[in-house]
């Protein structure tokens, strides 16, 4: 069985409504993709699917309340939609295909890894399965997603250089 913090704030009401609204509009914004996976938009209108942000933050609040069915559907459609190169795929549409080169500036999936790779996304994507295992002890969930971070812990460890994560998988110079 999961736990869950709580958390109550008695001289904010203002505070205490943000806490019990939020969990209600990362739901309006889920678009399920079939019965093992969902994903989230930025908004309940307008946008695609941006894994990103949007969607990593909104598992993050969702473990939080202890949302666990549709917290390891996140992490399904994080697993499954990942690249042809293993990485998290930034950005999906509508009918949840990958979208790059429609001036999201989002590189291409099929880059090796290391190459310019977004690896923010990974890192996330690492903390959403950690904190989801950490309060669930879900071994299975962990044996599904594991490979698939491992790949990207050992991409992240052999392209560190002198100058740290961004330098290395940015391939930006500091000098």
């Amino acid at each position: 069985s999961s736990t869950c913090p709580e958390l109550k704030v008695s001289k904010c009401r203002e505070i205490s409504e943000i806490i019990r609204t939020a969990p209600l509009f990362i739901y309006s914004t889920m678009r399920e993709k079939n019965k093992k996976e969902v994903a989230f938009r930025a908004s309940t209108r307008g946008y695609g699917i941006f894994n990103g942000w949007d969607g990593q933050w909104a598992c993050k609040l969702l473990d939080a309340c202890c949302a666990d069915e549709v917290v390891k559907k996140y992490l399904n459609f994080i697993e499954n939609s990942r690249g042809p190169n293993g990485a998290v795929t930034f950005v999906v549409d509508y009918d949840f295909g990958p979208v790059y080169g429609r001036n999201f500036h989002t590189p291409l999936p099929e880059r090796k890894l290391g190459d310019g790779w977004t690896v923010v996304f990974d890192c996330w994507a690492i903390e959403n399965l950690h904190q989801y295992f950490f309060r669930t002890k879900d071994w299975k969930q962990l044996s599904i997603c594991f490979p698939a971070i491992r790949t990207a812990l050992r991409t992240i460890y052999s392209n560190a250089s002198d100058y740290g994560l961004v330098e290395s998988c940015f391939g930006l110079s500091l000098i």
